[in-house]
């Protein structure tokens, strides 16, 4: 349920957290309330989609509608992002595009193939993380309990 509050959208690739020969294209939403964010949600993607589609389906606006920051970021290969064979691999890649945006503490979204790049993220960089929400992520039988 939408609330009336006011926010602005916009994509960009995203500088501030680009690599060499691979920059991150990111979607944005922000309140307008002048309070600042209530929290920063991060939103990865299945293999079948990108960051558009949290826009599609209405995702950004109703968050930043309700107060927070989103970010839907577009994986390496998918949306917007180049392919880079060399940066998918870099267990460190999410943690540091979300540094460099200056993401404090996230709640990170991440559904399905996104998985590889989320857990990663959540075994190295969990400091980062406000909390995480899986869905279905691929990758859990590379990891072990510990």
């Amino acid at each position: 349920m939408l609330h009336g509050g006011k926010y602005t959208c916009g994509d960009h690739p995203s500088a501030r957290g680009s690599y060499p020969g691979a920059p991150l294209f990111s979607r944005e939403a922000l309140p307008i309330n002048g309070a600042g964010p209530r929290l920063q949600v991060v939103l990865l993607h299945g293999q079948a989609f990108s960051s558009k589609t949290w826009v599609e389906l209405g995702t950004l606006a109703l968050l930043a509608t309700n107060g927070y920051q989103a970010l839907a970021v577009d994986l390496l290969g998918f949306g917007n992002s180049p392919d880079s064979d060399a940066l998918k691999t870099d267990q460190h890649l999410l943690g540091r595009f979300v540094e460099a945006l200056g993401v404090r503490t996230t709640v990170l979204l991440s559904p399905s193939m996104s998985g590889h790049c989320s857990i990663p993220f959540l075994t190295k960089h969990s400091a980062q993380l406000h909390c995480s929400i899986p869905l279905a992520p691929v990758g859990t039988s590379n990891y072990t309990p510990q």
